[in-house]
């Protein structure tokens, strides 16, 4: 999320975006959209310096807030890919790029190797993951680099090349890959069916290619590509790309040899059509030298053997490619399939080279490159820490004239020299980087951020500081001085004029009142309508570029148009889809209820009929088990008649012993008369036990009566 608020300094308010919680990199890449809606932030972590960090931050203009609220609208930014530069420390990040035939695809060239398409649907997963191998991976000789991918560019919009994807070593070796098209993309079914015409029968793998790629058809004449990978086959990297020049031929050495110096490093990678058949390429490299020229073979998709790693989500669908690329073998017969025309070495303002680095700062790019909408002929070269220049191609109309079979100059004669101008120094602070703003209906500017912060803007359109050259002609060393206030936003440079900035602030004003001509009246001459007529055709042959892009604009507005019914009934689909997912869920809702109301019933009536038995319990006694049974039927009634015969035995000692106490009442009174008869001592012992025996079987007996009595008791109970 982020937060923004209007500066009203200034003829129009400016909307500044702040994103909320601060993203926290010290950015170094930066990449808007073809829309103008979307950007890409690159950098280096602020809490973590060997880290880098890849966000997505929406460019829609908030609302001005509200009268006394403090609180500005929100806007939104997005982590990418947060776990993988979070499990790589020391990954950097080398080139952004929006894909232009898919809106909220974001191309990504990290130090790995690696070129990686983002969606931003799905952010935290590579939707395809291109791994690139440039030959050996390991340098030869002392000093020696291995060759790495420094930088790519998109293939221009036409037939195969628009699949195609265009590498940049730091060896100055060009590579080439095709096809590779993101997932949901649209395109026009009229020109898949001229690629699938122009395919020969022995071109099986490309044939699978386009079956899977846009396997859903076509509706009102456009096709979307869909999730698809090749099961037995990736693209190969087509190249190096052979480079040849109109005097000297094919080059040994490609741009490497053109740059005279063979410590430079190829740095940025340019391509821009022209016309049709007609499409510049420019190669910049760290020194300085940019070499330009036009692409010379069309790109023709090209296999290897190998299998993709597929990722599938939920239900089978596949979220993630990942195909590992190797260099493929050149055709000897092949044709060169770049042809440079113009070299031109430009110099910096002060003595910084591209390799004067302050230590801990971050290492970028020295050198960049940029199309211009308005002019497709003309190329802005940034020198980091240097100056902006402008590279007027003009031998590209003459050839793409030649290209279409137009009557152009006559044979033998020279090309137009390529044209050379200073747009600005570097200024007190040095130059960042650079962005065009604009379109070919109102012009275009070129935005420079200074390394303080500050910005500029210029107008592109004049001269510069220094006139056309000759091609290959190296640009003079003269500096600029800054203008009062070179750190905040306005227009400087002698190529700019005081009304330089004024188109750009009415369109960014808004739509403003239409002044419509009077109309003539009935006393008019011919004459006065003859000349209005021929001030409207030569009002349009200035503004050909304009109406050109008009008509192009209400093509690409009618295909979107058309696209859209077939949308609009898919999405129709889909609502009829979610509505009976809808009533499913409400039936099933309603069954839910229905049982839990069942349950609840169910559960009253086992509550009651537990209580029931609860009561049932506590008055019942407790059930006998088995050996109560046993006892009851077997051992109870040994019991009882040992008790019955006990007692008896217990009466009768009891009778006994009364009738002995009688008897001895009386004999105790006779032998007080009668002297009593002498008793041996063994008489006596003989008496003793018996008494003691008896006595013993009376304590038994009470013992068994006693235990007889407890087990009658329990037995009650």
């Amino acid at each position: 999320a982020g937060q923004a608020h209007r500066d009203p300094a200034g003829p129009h308010a400016a909307v500044h975006l702040h994103p909320h919680p601060a993203l926290g990199v010290d950015v170094q890449h930066l990449s808007c959209s073809p829309c103008g809606t979307l950007a890409a932030v690159a950098g280096t972590s602020r809490e973590t310096p060997e880290l880098s960090e890849l966000w997505a931050v929406s460019l829609h203009a908030p609302a001005a807030p509200r009268a006394g609220s403090a609180t500005p609208p929100p806007a939104s930014a997005v982590a990418v890919d947060r776990g993988l530069f979070a499990a790589r420390p020391g990954l950097r990040v080398l080139q952004l790029a929006w894909h232009p035939l898919g809106d909220g695809h974001l191309a990504v060239l990290t130090s790995d190797a690696a070129w990686r398409l983002y969606c931003l649907d799905e952010p935290s997963v590579p939707e395809q993951t291109l791994e690139l191998s440039l030959g050996s991976r390991h340098a030869l000789g002392l000093g020696g680099s291995a060759e790495r991918p420094t930088a790519f560019a998109f293939g221009p919009a036409e037939a195969w090349d628009r699949f195609a994807l265009y590498f940049l070593s730091n060896r100055s070796n060009i590579f080439r890959v095709c096809p590779v098209v993101p997932f949901g993309c649209r395109v026009p079914s009229a020109s898949l069916a001229a690629l699938g015409e122009d395919l020969g029968e022995a071109d099986e793998a490309t044939h699978s290619w386009l079956q899977r790629a846009f396997a859903a058809g076509t509706r009102s004449g456009v096709a979307m590509a869909q999730r698809h990978a090749l099961g037995a086959h990736v693209p190969v990297l087509v190249g190096p790309l052979r480079v040849a020049t109109p005097g000297e031929g094919p080059l040994p050495a490609g741009f490497a040899g053109l740059w005279g110096d063979s410590g430079a490093v190829a740095e940025d990678l340019l391509l821009a059509r022209f016309a049709p058949g007609c499409s510049a390429i420019c190669v910049a490299a760290a020194s300085g030298g940019v070499a330009a020229g036009v692409l010379a073979s069309p790109a023709r998709p090209a296999w290897q053997e190998g299998r993709p790693q597929c990722l599938a989500g939920p239900g089978g669908r596949l979220d993630a490619v990942r195909s590992q690329l190797g260099p493929g073998t050149a055709d000897p017969g092949q044709g060169p399939g770049l042809l440079v025309l113009d070299l031109v070495r430009l110099h910096a303002d002060g003595p910084q080279s591209h390799d004067s680095r302050e230590e801990g700062e971050p290492a970028g790019r020295s050198v960049r490159l940029l199309g211009d909408p308005a002019a497709r002929e003309r190329v802005h070269v940034l020198l980091r820490g240097g100056g902006c220049f402008a590279l007027d191609l003009a031998w590209l109309p003459r050839l793409a004239a030649d290209a279409g079979g137009e009557a152009g100059a006559a044979p033998g004669e020279a090309l137009p020299a390529l044209g050379v101008r200073r747009l600005a120094g570097a200024g007190a602070g040095g130059t960042a980087d650079a962005c065009v703003v604009g379109d070919a209906l109102v012009g275009t500017g070129l935005v420079l951020v200074g390394c303080d912060g500050g910005a500029r803007l210029l107008r592109t359109g004049g001269e510069g500081e220094s006139g056309r050259g000759g091609g290959g002609g190296e640009a003079g060393d003269g500096s600029l001085a800054p203008q009062p206030g070179a750190g905040r936003a306005g227009v400087d440079g002698p190529a700019c004029q005081p009304d330089a900035q004024s188109p750009l602030e009415e369109v960014i004003g808004g739509p403003r009142a239409a002044k419509l001509p009077l109309p003539i009246g009935d006393a008019a001459a011919p004459e006065a309508c003859q000349r209005g007529l021929a001030a409207a055709a030569a009002a349009l042959r200035a503004g050909g570029g304009h109406v050109e892009f008009a008509h192009q604009a209400h093509h690409d507005i009618m295909q979107a148009l058309a696209a859209l019914p077939g949308e609009a009934e898919a999405q129709w689909e889909r609502v009829g889809a979610l509505r009976e997912a809808l009533a499913g869920c409400e039936a099933r809702a309603a069954a839910l209820t229905q049982r839990a109301d069942a349950a609840l019933r169910l559960q009253d009536v086992l509550n009651e009929r537990c209580a029931l038995l609860a009561a049932l319990h506590w008055r019942a006694g407790a059930c006998g088990s088995r050996a109560d049974a046993a006892f009851e039927r077997h051992a109870l009634p040994r019991l009882e008649a040992g008790a019955a015969g006990a007692r008896r035995e217990a009466d009768a000692l009891a009778a006994r012993g009364a009738a002995l106490a009688r008897r001895g009442v009386g004999t105790s009174q006779a032998a007080l008369a009668v002297t009593p008869p002498l008793i041996g001592h063994y008489q006596l012992r003989r008496l003793r036990e018996g008494l003691a025996r008896q006595e013993a079987g009376l304590s038994g007996m009470l013992a068994g009566l006693g235990a007889l009595e407890r087990a009658l008791a329990q037995a009650g109970a």
